[in-house]
């Protein structure tokens, strides 16, 4: 089965409308345990990289070093990450191969960046205006290259909100309610923009895209709505998901149905929803420590619960009870979540350093 392509949030900017329809840009890949929880032993020791833990079933890959991640994604060879030296030092763009070793930086920003997202040939990050003068989207090649001096586009709206990409077009919500979309594997800068026209469009916390679907959340009327992921809707997006007491986030699609997170102070409940002719249905609830969501050949989500760092796993179309056994758990902030089609990938920090996880779906 074609696989769907990716979900990230964290960014956004402005822009006019207009009608146009997106060129046939080639899609890629983009950007779930056993009867024993995870254990503690791979964080927080940065001599165990690339080794596994006790049951066999994954450990620590790489670490950033006194540092806390900001953003991560996965593409099908390595882990890449944005993150920031403890006590308010330097931010880099680093990456690892999945199969563990040595992190390398591929950048050392001047200036905070926002999110992150993979398309085929490029990472991208964003920097909001908001906190510099230099914001707007950047990037460098995924194997390495001269860092960037400046932004590859300008973001001309502050606010930057949600985030996502498959290997043809990275797409950027903006605070208004609308969509930019870029093209950044051929150069061709900005593409188009979507500009919804349901009142009020509010703005977008989280994107998603499938193989045929664009689907973003709003913070008015805190609901979801969709266009084809090929299209520059000039009527306006179609609703998904009718709105929530508040605004649905963490937006995740497979195997036909989309999921997201609605968070609140005291925890988070996950949802899912068949398609847009269907009823939203509760899935389960994520405690006050709730960090990510992520959907992959299984539900994932990870929280703070007592002090500890737990991921938990639920298959797709069966009870969920909040209270599932832990698929990892040890004493670390566990965020972050990613997944492909045999592991699941997560940042888990001790405090000092910042520690790759990978570990093996049930």
């Amino acid at each position: 089965m074609k696989r769907q392509r990716t979900a990230l949030a964290v960014l956004g900017v402005g822009a006019a409308a207009c009608g146009t329809i997106l060129g046939d840009i080639p899609d890629g890949h983009l950007n779930e345990a056993s009867s024993d929880a995870g254990t503690s032993s791979d964080v927080g020791l940065s001599s165990d990289v690339g080794t596994v833990t006790s049951d066999g079933l994954g450990g620590t890959i790489c670490s950033a070093s006194n540092a806390s991640i900001i953003d991560m994604a996965i593409d099908a060879t390595d882990v890449f990450w944005l993150s920031v030296k403890r006590g308010g030092g330097a931010f880099t763009l680093e990456k690892c191969s999945k199969g563990g070793g040595p992190p390398s930086t591929m950048a050392t920003l001047s200036v905070e960046p926002r999110a992150l997202v993979l398309s085929k040939d490029y990472a991208l990050w964003s920097v909001d205006r908001a906190r510099n003068e230099s914001g707007g989207l950047w990037r460098i090649p995924k194997g390495g290259g001269t860092p960037p001096s400046e932004p590859w586009a300008s973001l001309d709206h502050a606010g930057a909100l949600a985030f996502a990409a498959d290997t043809g077009r990275v797409y950027i919500g903006m605070p208004a309610g609308n969509i930019e979309i870029y093209v950044p594997d051929n150069d061709v800068g900005r593409w188009g923009t979507l500009a919804p026209s349901f009142p009020p469009p509010g703005s977008i916390p989280s994107i998603f895209v499938s193989d045929t679907t664009l689907y973003w959340s709003r913070k008015a009327p805190s609901d979801i709505v969709t266009v084809p992921s090929h299209a520059i809707h000039v009527n306006g997006p179609d609703p998904f998901a009718g709105a929530h007491p508040t605004t649905p986030s963490f937006l995740w699609f497979d195997n036909g149905s989309l999921y997201w997170a609605v968070v609140t102070p005291s925890g988070a409940r996950i949802y899912t929803q068949r398609g847009a002719n269907s009823q939203a249905t509760f899935v389960t609830d994520a405690s006050a420590g709730f960090t990510s969501l992520a959907v992959r050949d299984g539900i994932f989500w990870a929280a703070t619960e007592g002090g500890v760092g737990v991921v938990r796993h639920c298959a797709e179309n069966a009870p969920c009870p909040a209270d599932a056994k832990p698929f990892w758990q040890g004493n670390a902030r566990v965020s972050h979540l990613a997944v492909d089609d045999s592991d699941v990938y997560f940042a888990a920090g001790d405090g000092v350093d910042t520690h790759i996880v990978r570990r093996k779906k049930p």
